[in-house]
């Protein structure tokens, strides 16, 4: 896979040295002066009021105790920018420098051409609908309808059990204290047989940690899970409109122990985010939670344990079975927004993430391989790595579970220790690091023996590498949320970043646009042939305002936004 890209966003001018000189020293005096990241500190940061202090700010920040401390913790993402180009994966909009995304359903059989099928999605776009196809089903928005944005993923599970993973590649280490785990999502649910959110941590970065559901068999060796589904809070009834952790299942050495809730009840409503902590150490763990609009935040449950491991890595998930069931449709999504931990700061994992396949199958795509599959991980840094993982999903068709791997000419055979025919399991197979070669690896994996009604399938397949704990990092920052901006018939108070359900939704009628220049690089807002500091400065002073193409709308939307700022950072020096 390609290297994250590493574009600087000052390029050398060939011709006018010495004003590009005098240019590039103001550019780097002003950012100098800007909190943590430069460029995106000049944005119209919301100010908080004195409810939001109270209250911990937003659902979009990441928090202890229900009080804002994004800056604080030792990975926070706000889902501000979406990934593009190589940054883009599996995970679509999530940067896979941050990010290894998973999807497993039961819909597989080779024999009819389904190797992990997932259909077109009509998927809920904040306050539309679209239809999606992987990977594009895991998506940001929220700027398009003038609040900030989040993370958001759908699928259709087609009368199946299907389920998506987001693996945070940066380590979450609680040794000898009480981590927190921040995040917020809109928990709602009908039950086992429609959608729900789960959240894991497991001591290896293995993909889709998961329960034995039909089509799925993903125990991880050591780890645990929190399972968000016991909708009926003790009653009989499963009204959507309220969640509780129905149980949390640890592991150690691939045993299973479920430990039973309180089943404490928060009310829940699509597109209205819970706040949940996990207060975690190795023996006591807390799960602490809100009511659908961040109120009444209290610690729900707390558990005895004696974990087998105080680092490792963390999973977000949506789970979901044949929803129609119990639900109104096989369609289900979640909104999350601000996802996060806190603690001593580990190096991320650097990832090599082979593509989903995207085989068209229906309306839908394949996302799995057959076996045998050959693949190159290209530009490969092995520098400060400590350990090395093959990582990747696989579908045995019988109990007889071992797969061929080949690192660069040498071949091993990995038998699985916790064999289930007829399931998705998983696969996390230490490398010799020997074998590895900086740049270019080639990787093969095939079926051991002869193959058993198939040959088995393989998804969500990375070569992880783990780096030491005082290798170079850079911790990853938040660009400010920007300040959204009223529209008519918008009610709320400016810049509070919350669209009422009941405030009609304008037009998204984009015009084209190349800016005031159409013949110069897109970004030259005052016509003078570059795209300098007057360019940028007009955009600062025009963001989050209505405005035209010579005050920085370069996406033709009628707003200076974080579209045009992206726009015109990417091209800034040309």
């Amino acid at each position: 896979m390609n290297k994250p890209n590493q574009k600087g966003l000052i390029h050398t001018f060939p011709l006018l040295i010495v004003v590009a000189a005098v240019g590039v020293i103001s550019f780097l005096l002003i950012s100098s002066t800007l909190p943590l990241n430069g460029l995106f500190g000049v944005l119209n940061q919301k100010p908080a009021s004195q409810a939001q202090m109270m209250m911990g700010a937003t659902k979009d920040d990441c928090k202890i105790n229900n009080i804002a401390s994004t800056e604080m913790m030792a990975f926070c993402d706000q889902f501000i920018m979406p990934a593009t180009g190589a940054q883009r994966g599996r995970g679509g909009d999530l940067d896979i420098s941050r990010w290894s995304f998973a999807r497993l359903t039961s819909d597989i059989n080779p024999t009819q051409g389904a190797f992990n099928t997932f259909p077109a999605v009509n998927a809920q776009f904040c306050r539309i609908n679209k239809t999606l196809v992987a990977d594009n089903d895991s998506f940001f928005c929220g700027l398009e309808f003038n609040e900030p944005n989040h993370w958001m993923e759908a699928f259709n599970d087609n009368g199946n059990y299907v389920m998506d993973s987001a693996r945070i590649t940066q380590p979450f280490d609680f040794s000898g204290r009480t981590g927190v785990i921040s995040f917020n999502v809109d928990a709602h649910t009908l039950g086992e047989h429609d959608i729900w959110p789960e959240v894991w941590i497991t001591d290896e970065p293995m993909q889709a940690p998961h329960l034995d559901h039909p089509g799925t068999h993903q125990f991880p060796k050591n780890g645990v899970g929190f399972i968000m589904n016991g909708a009926p809070c003790g009653s009989t009834t499963f009204d959507g409109k309220h969640n509780a952790l129905r149980n949390i299942s640890v592991f150690k050495n691939y045993v299973q122990s479920d430990l039973g809730t309180s089943f404490n009840c928060f009310t829940t409503e699509p597109d209205m985010a819970n706040h949940f902590e996990i207060h975690i150490s190795q023996n006591i763990i807390e799960f602490w939670g809100s009511d659908k609009d961040g109120t009444n935040f209290k610690k729900r449950d707390t558990f005895n344990v004696n974990l087998p491991f105080t680092r490792g890595y963390l999973h977000f998930q949506h789970a979901q079975y044949n929803a129609a069931k119990d639900g109104p449709t096989n369609t289900g999504t979640f909104h999350w927004h601000g996802l996060g931990f806190d603690g001593p700061v580990i190096p991320a994992d650097r990832t090599y993430q082979v593509p989903d396949s995207l085989t068209k199958n229906g309306t839908g795509v394949n996302t799995a391989y057959g076996t045998p599959l050959s693949y190159t991980y290209n530009n490969v840094n092995l520098s400060n790595v400590k350990q090395a993982y093959l990582s990747l999903n696989t579908y045995f068709f019988d109990n007889t579970q071992a797969i061929d791997y080949t690192i660069n000419g040498t071949t091993h055979t990995y038998t699985n220790p916790a064999p289930t025919g007829w399931q998705w399991g998983y696969v996390t197979i230490p490398l010799n690091l020997a074998e590895l070669k900086t740049e270019s690896n080639v990787v093969k994996i095939a079926t051991t023996g002869s193959c058993h009604f198939s040959c088995t399938p393989i998804a969500n397949i990375d070569l992880d590498l783990v780096l030491n704990d005082n290798a170079p990092f850079t911790k990853f920052v938040n660009p400010p949320v920007p300040c959204v901006t009223p529209y008519p018939g918008y009610t709320a108070a400016p810049c509070d970043g919350v669209m009422p359900p009941s405030t009609p939704i304008p037009s998204m009628t984009p015009m084209p646009s190349m800016g005031s220049c159409p013949k110069g690089p897109l970004g030259d807002i005052n016509c003078d042939g570059f795209i300098n500091l007057f360019d940028y400065s007009t955009l600062v002073s025009n963001f989050g305002k209505p405005g035209n193409a010579s005050q920085g709308d370069l996406n033709g939307d009628g707003l200076v936004n974080l579209f045009d700022y992206s726009t015109l950072v990417s091209n800034f020096g040309k």
